[in-house]
């Protein structure tokens, strides 16, 4: 019943043009906060609140690249694909929960933007290099602590890029420029129907 409450009230003022955004921002934050919280609680020893029931780093770029070093298809592979489905490029703006903080971090009335050209070039150079790394330490590589490690690292890259870059350059520094899963989505955007 909260549920059907909570979605009521929230389309219902999603659907307003002029309330969107600040709607949007609020659910986004509070998706994050629920995810947190849920991985907190699984760190706790609530299994159940780990999805899977098996702890794993809460980094997006990890959804593409976890896989790929393992050669396996996951439970969030397969998430992360039918969400992109289902709501398209919304996923980084409703689903990610670093990209929530990330808009938080970047929010101003001023912002200072990067070129689209340099934009792009970071990006796929981003998304190149994580990928073309990951296949070399998987193929040549196979010391499973040190690429947990590595993994967590982006994590930790991720969030000093959203504090201090997003906040500098008063935009989603993070999301637009690093993030290689929301490369992935500007692609597969188009598969979704709606």
């Amino acid at each position: 019943m909260l549920k059907a409450f909570y979605g009521g009230l929230v389309a219902y003022n999603m659907y307003n043009p002029a309330k969107s955004a600040i709607w949007r921002k609020y659910t986004w934050f509070a998706f994050t906060v629920i995810f947190f919280m849920q991985l907190f609680l699984g760190l706790l020893g609530i299994e159940k609140c780990l999805m899977t029931g098996k702890l794993h780093w809460p980094v997006p770029a990890l959804i593409l690249l976890g896989p790929m070093y393992r050669g396996n298809i996951t439970f969030m592979t397969i998430l992360f694909l039918s969400t992109v489905i289902l709501v398209g490029p919304a996923w980084c703006s409703h689903l990610c929960y670093f990209g929530s903080i990330d808009n938080l971090m970047a929010s101003s009335k001023a912002p200072k933007k990067l070129s689209i050209k340099t934009i792009y070039q970071l990006k796929y150079t981003i998304l190149f290099a994580f990928i073309l790394f990951t296949l070399i330490y998987r193929f040549f590589i196979h010391d499973k602590l040190t690429a947990t490690l590595l993994g967590g690292s982006i994590g930790v890259v991720g969030i000093i890029l959203l504090l201090f870059m997003s906040r500098k350059k008063r935009f989603a520094f993070h999301c637009t420029a690093f993030c290689p899963i929301a490369t992935i989505v500007m692609w597969l955007k188009y598969l979704n129907p709606f």
